[in-house]
């Protein structure tokens, strides 16, 4: 049984790592703010492939969780500064093996008032990043605010939150993402091949032993990083996903 599960993925890197497969790019979203999030897909170039997650936020405590448990502080990644040398992007990068990252957040939000008017006005800022996952490179970004109008301060109850993030979010431009994109796919630079190999009925033994096989076809199979396995238990089922440069 084991010559045939090495024997399988030798012929599957041969035939998936090759320029045929090639996908613009894949990505992943990471939002401050859930409600942010749902409002991005209709902004995202419609090539780019969205892996979902299971990634945890939380506002209180300003950090995210990964699905493999490791905490992002938000201030690591919910900047505008380089990637290039970012460890959170590293964690990121090994765990999801994205080759974008779609990061949004809101900058800002606070209440204007004109007291000596007795008015006041809410308003809010996000912004949205495309990153280059492999280099830390920034893709394309875009920004949107919104404000409400002045009012009384003795007036009804404004807009509510979620109101002001979905106006704000409505203030993104797609069209400055999709441009941005699409210049740096054709330069070559974000396109990639990707392989998601599963098989089921191996037990733990098996794994470890077809493990040292797969990184000992790192080389043959031409990929830009070492491959990502991961094990479950319970359906005893091996999955492996490569990444290799579009030839």
């Amino acid at each position: 049984m084991f010559n045939q599960l090495k024997n399988t993925l030798i012929l599957a890197l041969l035939v998936f790592s090759g320029p045929t497969l090639a996908v613009a790019g894949t990505a992943i979203v990471i939002a401050s703010d859930p409600i942010l999030e749902k409002h991005l897909a209709p902004l995202l170039p419609p090539d780019l492939e969205v892996n979902q997650t299971t990634i945890q936020t939380d506002a209180k405590a300003a950090t995210l969780t990964t699905d493999e448990g490791s905490l992002i502080p938000f201030t690591s990644i919910f900047h505008d500064r380089s990637f290039a040398k970012s460890d959170e992007l590293t964690v990121l990068r090994d765990e999801y093996a994205p080759d974008f990252l779609v990061i949004a957040w809101i900058v800002s939000e606070h209440t204007e008032h004109y007291k000596s008017y007795g008015l006041s006005r809410s308003k809010l800022t996000v912004r949205l990043r495309l990153v280059d996952a492999r280099s830390g490179v920034e893709v394309a970004a875009s920004e949107g605010a919104w404000a409400t109008q002045f009012a009384s301060d003795s007036s009804a109850v404004g807009p509510g939150r979620e109101t002001l993030i979905e106006a704000a979010a409505s203030k993104l431009s797609g069209q400055t993402i999709l441009a941005a994109y699409s210049r740096y796919v054709s330069s070559g630079r974000g396109v990639r091949n990707h392989l998601r190999l599963t098989v089921s009925g191996i037990d733990q033994d098996t794994y470890f032993d077809l493990r040292s096989t797969i990184l000992e076809m790192v080389a043959q199979a031409g990929t830009l990083s070492e491959p990502r396995e991961s094990y479950n238990h319970t359906k005893n089922e091996i999955t492996v996903r490569l990444i290799t440069e579009q030839s």
